[in-house]
């Protein structure tokens, strides 16, 4: 796998930012689910677990939607 949890990249799909939260090998844990979801991983057939970028105003970071993304939907931001 090209990319690690935490990782940022590009969504070659929506050409937005997104950081990488899991991966076959690593589900995403979140601390809080409204499903009451232990860990979510990928949909079948789908590489990572993203959230895509919404806003940056220099002091934090907004990012929102989980999506399954394949392997070569994304780029690495150089």
């Amino acid at each position: 796998m090209r990319f690690k949890i935490y990782d940022r990249a590009i969504n070659i799909l929506t050409g937005k930012e997104c950081i990488i939260l899991g991966t076959k090998d690593k589900p995403y844990r979140p601390k809080n689910d409204y499903m009451h979801r232990k860990e979510i991983k990928p949909d079948d057939g789908f590489d990572y677990l993203i959230m895509t970028k919404v806003s940056d105003n220099g002091k934090e970071i907004n990012y929102s939607g989980l999506t399954s993304v394949m392997d070569n939907q994304l780029n690495e931001i150089k």
